[in-house]
């Protein structure tokens, strides 16, 4: 098989625009914000009614679903203080769960 100088050219100007894109991703995440951190679900129950306002400023979405305060929390840190402050106010814990990030997202995320 025999390349010519146009397909050589070619292979270069395409591996330099690869490595190009990506010195320029590593640059602008290098430079850019920080990650979100990521998103657990918290689930309780019982605690009171003052529980839902203690919690609310905790949590980034709260709902009640039959009787229970179901919240989307983001980071280790939020986890425990909405943990704390639920067992404090003696409710119960029902579960606690990583949101995991939807594969469109991370797509979206990585392309742009």
């Amino acid at each position: 098989m025999k390349i010519g100088l146009t397909g050589i050219y070619g292979l270069s100007v395409a591996a330099a625009l690869l490595i190009g894109v990506g010195a320029e991703r590593a640059q602008s995440q290098e430079a850019g914000p920080a990650p979100p951190e990521r998103l657990s679900e918290v689930v309780v129950t019982g605690g009171g009614k003052g529980l839902r306002e203690a919690l609310a400023p905790l949590a980034v979405t709260l709902r009640e679903v039959g009787g229970a305060l179901v919240m989307e929390v983001e980071g280790e840190g939020g986890v425990r203080a909405v943990v704390e402050a639920s067992l404090a106010a003696g409710a119960t814990l029902r579960s606690v769960a990583p949101k995991r990030e939807k594969l469109e997202d991370l797509f979206v995320r990585e392309v742009l």
